[in-house]
């Protein structure tokens, strides 16, 4: 596997999945779902500081 090439992973996982666009592979995405959950609140608290150049 460590000598497999980048393209052949992601083509791999990409015929494993039952949909063919993007947007609807990452609705099933569990790790990407948790992944955008957190970065919402963080980017929510960075809104709250509100830093504002003066």
């Amino acid at each position: 596997m460590a000598n497999e090439n980048i393209f052949q992973l992601i083509y791999r996982e990409l015929e494993e999945r039952s949909f063919d666009n993007v947007a609807q592979n990452l609705k099933q995405d569990s790790n990407f779902q948790d992944t955008d959950k957190r970065e919402t609140k963080l980017f929510k608290k960075y809104e709250a500081l509100n830093l504002t150049k003066k």
